[in-house]
């Protein structure tokens, strides 16, 4: 693969794997036919998950130790021309197997079969009625579609994968598609001479869906869907954290302002994108704005709309705008005349800034610069509103932007809609909805009203410091696609190599690890001489029987091995220890004074030793935890370099989150923050102190009642010289503190305040966080909290737990020894810790 993929997409793409060998297996040895759902919300990657499947039956693939699949072949069906053509584009930008591997079946294809390592892609438009490829041929004019499956499955070691690609489908295509259901219905069922599809993958936005469209195919064994949960794709950073809505403040028709507002937004998000590539190398994103213009816009109206975005962003023109309206021609609007784009082609024309639409562009469309809305539609028409505004969440760079929140937010401008129109539209992004066009469901997001973008605060005296002691605070993540131990170490050293030349680790880590190995095997010697030995010898046992007696007597004796069984055991060591046992070997052939004579002789010595080592439980958690432990230590030699290039942290994050268990990582201060002003009926307070602000030293911060009572006690001191709302995002501007569910899994808390005091000329940091007792994890995040207090609590003021106790708020600090000492009890009431006057404190009074 081209790029590297989240943990839930490997998942993912594991699953749907075993899930389609098996059902390879089931029609070779049964004729069993199979169909598998894969369900995914907006923005899981459907797409990149479906291409390391398939590269994975072409090529095999280490990642899920697949050998390749027999004689692979693979149809791919849509409803829709642009669609395959999209596909096609994604497939091979993700994948270099399938370069030149993905073909369309068109009007003019005319091969005999489906020729395996290769991926077809067919839409019902090409089965129409009359089309070729169901016509039915007495003239010997070529093959149906029907013979060309009937040609494919007569070779019996060919491996015919159908999948059918329903998310794309939109609700009102389905409900018309009768046609289109029975050309699938053949497709799957077999039709003439040709057999029903082995196994059927589809590619859908629910299970419902896709059971209700196998409802009406032959008997199949149907597997467990394959889902992809929600909650992962939001943390992933593939979706953006914010929609931030504008909107009107009073009466009236303010659509001109309105538009220029939305110049002015794109303006920022463009100006932000270079700053970014500027600073991290980065390619540049070119942001588009989408204009959804009322259902009957009039041509003079429209031609004003251009002219007061240009005269308000003047680096667009009459070339900047693209209009994808049904009529599919040029729009002549007097003085303009803009050109029609097919919707599939707009994320890579970038000379193509503005994208006049009139509903939601097309079913399944799919453009991450698409970032700024602005809707002329009434509140009458907010379908099509939310229909857009979940077509401009995926992230540009299909990543969150650590530090730049303008640039994982996307803009919707909304000039003509009232309060209860607006609050309907926030509910439904707030708690998530389902596309009605394509039934994603699509993910929750934060919804910012009438946004204001906060900065540094300079009103905080002695601001860079309060921020830098707010950088040296250790954040944990939740690991990201896990890797082994030794290839996470080895990817690093390689890393630095190339980053900081003069560095060279390799050769220092190298040989650490091996002196790892050495002492372990001198540590595990009775042991590890028991394992040379059956890697060198094979054991002979020989039984004799006296034919007169009945008795019988056994010898053993050992015989030398053959290279053979050396080698398998040594190919066993070398996915035990990947690299290393290579490097191990060429280490004894330098270093082993112990080595026999010859160069041959001294290879299978030491090819058996790093092969015995690998076989001991011991041995090998002792090189796992030294692999660990080098990763820590080479990225802490080297952590000032990489934190003063902000191009470089992501990078060495990621490595870092190849782990199996949190890692701390760094926190950072974003540049800016967009936050919500509320409505004009429902303002948002503001405070001051806060380390992000606007131009008067105030932070507009949404709280609820019980957390605003807090913060306000906490500003009421004197020392108190700042503060920072810890936001719920997964990035380096949030502070996570690692804990552990009731059922074993980790997991993530976010504090909600840092707040920072001043003593003498130092500044402290505390965490306050606000913690509901009656939650059915308050006791495992308490416990959480104590031992990150253990671990770092030298680094804190103090690490408040604050909790109701009757009208008043009590606080338990956890680098309080009783407090960690009563959280690690088997019996332990949360209730009762807060009431306890020895173990808690008095906060404040609601």
């Amino acid at each position: 693969m081209k790029l590297d993929l989240f943990d839930f997409q490997h998942t993912a793409a594991r699953a749907t794997l075993e899930a389609v060998t098996t059902a390879f297996d089931r029609y070779r040895s049964a004729k069993v036919t199979t169909s598998i759902p894969l369900i995914a919300p907006t923005g899981a990657g459907k797409t990149v998950i479906a291409a390391a499947v398939l590269e994975a039956l072409v090529a095999g693939s280490p990642d899920y130790d697949l050998a390749p699949v027999s004689r692979p072949v693979v149809l791919w069906f849509s409803h829709d021309p642009e669609l395959n053509r999209q596909t096609r584009e994604r497939l091979e930008a993700h994948s270099e197997v399938l370069n030149g591997r993905v073909k369309i079946i068109d009007s003019h294809f005319s091969a005999a079969r489906l020729d395996p390592g290769h991926v077809y892609l067919l839409n019902a438009q090409k089965l129409s009625a009359g089309n070729h490829l169901v016509r039915e041929k007495g003239d010997n004019t070529g093959y149906t579609i029907y013979d060309i499956l009937d040609n494919t499955l007569a070779d019996p070691d060919t491996n015919l994968l159908f999948v059918v690609d329903e998310a794309h489908q939109g609700q009102r295509e389905a409900a018309a598609g009768k046609d289109s259901d029975t050309i699938v219905s053949r497709l799957i069922n077999g039709h003439g001479k040709a057999p029903a599809m082995p196994v059927v993958l589809g590619m859908s936005a629910t299970a419902e869906r896709f059971e209700q469209a196998m409802r009406s195919t032959s008997e199949r064994l149907p597997v467990k869907a394959v889902e992809v949960p929600v909650e992962e794709v939001q943390a992933s950073g593939l979706l953006k954290d914010t929609i931030v809505l504008d909107t009107r403040g009073e009466e009236g028709r303010y659509d001109l302002s309105f538009v220029q507002l939305g110049a002015e937004r794109l303006k920022e998000v463009t100006r932000a994108w270079q700053q970014h590539s500027r600073r991290t190398g980065d390619r540049v994103v070119i942001p588009l704005m989408v204009l959804q213009l009322p259902a009957t816009p009039k041509p003079d109206e429209v031609a004003g709309l251009m002219d007061a975005l240009i005269t308000t962003y003047p680096d667009l023109h009459a070339g900047s705008f693209a209009h994808a309206r049904q009529t599919h021609t040029e729009w002549d609007l007097g003085r303009y005349r803009v050109p029609y784009i097919a919707p599939t082609s707009v994320q890579h024309a970038n000379d193509v800034r503005v994208l006049l639409v009139q509903e939601a562009v097309t079913t399944g469309w799919d453009c991450p610069r698409a970032e700024v809305l602005v809707s002329l539609k009434t509140a009458a028409e907010h379908t099509y509103i939310t229909q857009l505004i979940g077509r401009l969440l995926r992230t540009p760079l299909a990543r969150r932007i650590d530090g730049d929140d303008v640039l994982n937010a996307a803009f919707a401008v909304l000039p003509r809609f009232d309060a209860d129109t607006l609050d309907s539209i926030v509910q439904r992004l707030e708690h998530g909805s389902v596309d009605a066009e394509t039934g994603e469901k699509i993910p929750g997001r934060d919804v910012v009203l009438n946004p204001v973008t906060l900065t540094r605060n300079e009103h905080i005296e002695d601001c860079d410091q309060v921020v830098e002691v707010l950088e040296t605070l250790p954040s944990y993540r939740l690991p990201g696609v896990q890797r082994h131990p030794l290839t996470r170490m080895y990817t690093l050293a390689s890393q630095l190599a190339i980053d900081f030349p003069d560095v060279a680790p390799f050769a220092e880590v190298n040989a650490a690890l091996c002196r790892v190995v050495d002492f372990e095997i001198e540590s595990h010697r009775e042991e590890f001489d028991a394992a040379l030995h059956d890697v060198l010898h094979v054991d002979v046992h020989t039984t004799f029987v006296d034919r007169m007696t009945g008795q019988t007597r056994s010898t053993t004796r050992s015989r030398r091995a053959n290279a053979a069984a050396v080698d398998a055991a040594y190919s066993g060591a070398k996915r035990v220890f990947p690299e290393l046992a290579n490097r191990y070997v060429k280490y004894l052939l330098v270093h082993d004074s112990q080595a026999p004579e010859g160069l041959e002789e001294g290879i299978r010595q030491a090819v058996a030793t790093i092969s015995a080592a690998a076989s001991i439980r011991g041995i090998v958690d002792a090189v796992y935890a030294a692999a660990r432990a080098q990763v820590t230590t080479l990225y802490e030699k080297n952590r000032a370099r990489i934190t003063t290039r902000p191009e470089l942290r992501e990078k060495y994050d990621a490595i870092r989150l190849m782990s199996d268990r949190p890692e701390p990582v760094g926190l950072s201060l974003p540049t800016s923050l967009v936050a919500g002003r509320g409505s004009s009926e429902v303002p948002v307070p503001t405070f001051a102190k806060h380390l992000l602000a606007d131009s008067h030293g105030q932070a507009p911060v949404q709280l609820n009642a019980w957390e605003q009572t807090v913060i306000e006690a906490e500003l009421a001191h004197d020392f108190t010289v700042g503060w920072y709302r810890n936001p719920s995002s997964s990035g380096r501007e949030s502070l996570g503190v690692p804990w552990v569910r009731e059922d074993g899994s980790e997991a993530i808390l976010r504090p909600d305040f840092l707040v920072f005091s001043r003593s003498g000329d130092d500044v402290g940091v505390s965490i306050i966080d606000p913690h509901g007792t009656h939650l059915t994890d308050a006791l495992p995040k308490l416990r959480g909290l104590s031992a990150y207090a253990k671990q770092h609590g030298h680094l804190y003021s103090r690490i408040d737990s604050i909790a109701r106790v009757g009208e008043t708020l009590r606080a338990i600090d956890h680098k309080d020894a009783r407090v960690q000492e009563a959280l690690v009890a088997e019996q332990v009431s949360v209730e009762a810790l807060f009431q306890d006057e020895r173990l808690s404190n008095w906060h404040s009074n609601l």
